[in-house]
């Protein structure tokens, strides 16, 4: 079944309003919600990280810190309020990646 990410977002903590997701992301892989940020992996993308800010109204992307990702398994994962990137090789090595606070988004080793 191919599903596909809705084309907005309709937020309802006020009056009603929709984001449009410009990135046509499929609703297939990782995502994870930390406070009003939404973060997502998308299956078939292996480069970029998808960020909707709710507050602010705004999708943005973000690489991922490595490049290409030759992974056999990529989840995003929320540890003591920090969002963590979770990779695991075909040999089987596992590292954990730290995604900085919203000022500069980098990802720490």
């Amino acid at each position: 079944m191919d599903s596909k990410c809705p084309s907005k977002i309709h937020l309802h903590n006020r009056i009603w309003n929709s984001i449009v997701n410009p990135f046509q992301l499929k609703c297939e892989g990782s995502s994870l919600c930390v406070d009003s940020v939404c973060y997502a992996l998308d299956k078939f993308i292996k480069f970029n990280m998808f960020i909707l800010d709710m507050n602010y109204e705004e999708w943005v992307q973000i690489p991922l810190p490595c490049n290409p990702c030759e992974t056999s398994f990529r989840k995003l994962i929320e540890w003591g309020g920090w969002v963590h990137l979770v990779l695991v090789s075909g040999a089987r090595d596992m590292e954990i990646w730290r995604l900085g606070r919203k000022v500069d988004r980098k990802w720490e080793n």
